[in-house]
């Protein structure tokens, strides 16, 4: 079974344009999910997933100077992009990394990894009823299952987010959900969409000790709950 990381990435975000490749802490902030992909050992590849458009040619720089992969396809058509990556990679299983979850756990996704090869799964998956940290998300697809998806969907929504229909038809799907105890993890935000997220990702950053992508959730938590209450403060 050949498992790979697919990190999904875009240079336009309407909040907070080029975000994929901001300095944060002296580094491209993409390459923070880099970081912890490249930590987890039972990755067989790992790759860049972006569209053919001339604004994200920065990202395909970027994966040449990092030594990985980019495959390029569909702006608005992101499920077949990351199917045609799949396929490129020639990969049973993939890992869909977000490039905007720059604190994403590598525990976490090994832990998905290892539970989708203990059975039949077609994926693997802790979004929905969420309870770990936004920027946290697993998710495990069958190459087989994504294949289905892609050949059945027709709405733009499943087109656009990636393991949406999964969601939508879960009776189509087997289906292995991952659950937190710890229910103040699922009241937490450390994916980078807002400037403001971005400006907490810089603290956290700062303030981290050791390897972000070595620290554990519950330190990662702590940290973003100390961001918010600094900045109540400031208020």
């Amino acid at each position: 079974m050949k498992i790979g990381a697919i990190i999904l990435s875009r240079m336009d975000s309407t909040r907070l344009p080029g975000k994929a490749l901001l300095d944060v802490g002296g580094r491209p902030l993409l390459s923070y999910a880099l970081s912890f992909c490249q930590k987890i050992d039972d990755l067989d590849s790992i790759a860049i997933a972006t569209s053919t458009r001339a604004v994200d040619d920065p990202l395909s720089d970027f994966a040449k100077f990092h030594g990985i992969p980019c495959i390029r396809g569909s702006l608005d058509d992101v499920a077949e992009r990351f199917l045609s990556a799949m396929k490129i990679l020639n990969l049973d299983v993939a890992v869909r990394i977000n490039g905007d979850s720059p604190l994403n756990n590598k525990t976490l996704i090994s832990y998905g990894i290892k539970l989708f090869r203990s059975g039949n799964f077609d994926l693997v998956s802790n979004v929905p009823a969420r309870s770990y940290p936004y920027g946290m998300s697993v998710e495990v697809i069958g190459r087989k299952a994504m294949e289905y998806a892609c050949s059945v969907m027709s709405d733009a929504q499943h087109r656009e987010h990636v393991t949406k229909y999964f969601y939508d038809n879960q009776d189509k799907f087997d289906i292995s959900l991952i659950k937190s105890e710890v229910a103040e993890y699922s009241e937490v935000q450390l994916a980078i969409d807002t400037r403001e997220d971005l400006d907490r990702f810089k603290w956290i950053i700062r303030n981290i000790e050791g390897d972000p992508a070595e620290s554990d959730i519950a330190s990662l938590v702590k940290l973003a709950k100390a961001y918010s209450l600094n900045a109540e403060k400031k208020i």
